[in-house]
């Protein structure tokens, strides 16, 4: 994979947003989105950061932090979505699980410039979500039978 070209300030904040650094998922994700992005890695990276700051300052965070190890479902998630967002805007965002283990929370955007911030970028997914999700503590990877 291309080597990421990045300053050593966003390489910083992105290990702390970005665990799968360890095994160069910043690579992949590079990969994959630099050339319907149209900017260079840097550019790219910390817009990325600022929006993930956005998430992690938000409800949905609180409600997946709050609920470790116990289940929460798509409707609790829309919800806390839009406390911190503003109403009507969960249509955004899907769930994504692997053996009912919450794996992702997809936020589809529009190409953000710099300084956006998350709530004016949002627009409907139209994608498949899971309907509930078992909140799992960071790298455990394991549920009991539910």
């Amino acid at each position: 994979m291309p080597i990421v070209d990045i300053d050593p300030e966003t390489n910083s904040e992105l290990t702390k947003i970005m665990p799968g650094v360890k095994s160069n998922l910043e690579h992949y994700e590079w990969t994959q989105h630099r050339t319907f992005d149209g900017r260079d890695a840097g550019g790219y990276y910390d817009i990325a950061i600022d929006l993930v700051k956005d998430v992690n300052a938000s409800d949905v965070r609180d409600l997946f932090a709050q609920n470790i190890g116990e289940t929460i479902t798509l409707f609790e998630a829309k919800k806390a979505f839009e406390r911190t967002f503003r109403t009507g805007t969960a249509t955004t965002l899907n769930l994504k699980s692997s053996n009912n283990l919450a794996t992702e929370i997809r936020i589809k955007i529009k190409r953000p410039l710099p300084g956006q911030q998350l709530a004016d970028l949002l627009i409907p997914s139209g994608g498949i979500s899971c309907v509930q999700v078992v909140v799992d503590a960071v790298g455990v990877g394991r549920v009991s039978e539910l």
